[in-house]
């Protein structure tokens, strides 16, 4: 997401595929996602593609890096147990 919001800044508009990063990202060409499982909304999963891809902009959103169907980095995170009055929520990067 780095990358793109310095495209943007830099170009006045956003990139539409990772190829169009190769400024902003060393090996662009080469980034691939990981393999086997990962926490995705909480539970554990195959991972959900084997590209990343970049999200269009809306009226209301920036462009994203997105992997599988709209998933964004917040999407990847596992559900913590924590003790007090928060107990049982979720943990975005726990």
């Amino acid at each position: 997401d780095t990358a793109i919001s310095l495209y943007y800044m830099d170009k006045g508009t956003y990139p539409t595929k990772v190829s169009d990063l190769t400024d902003y990202l060393k090996d662009a060409d080469k980034i691939k996602p990981p393999t086997g499982q990962v926490y995705l909304n909480g539970e554990k999963k195959d991972v959900p593609g084997e590209s990343y891809d970049i999200q269009t902009a809306t009226a209301t959103e920036e462009a994203r890096a997105i992997l599988g169907t709209g998933n964004t980095a917040r999407a990847f995170y596992k559900t913590v147990a924590t003790s007090g009055a928060n107990s049982g929520q979720e943990s975005d990067w726990g």
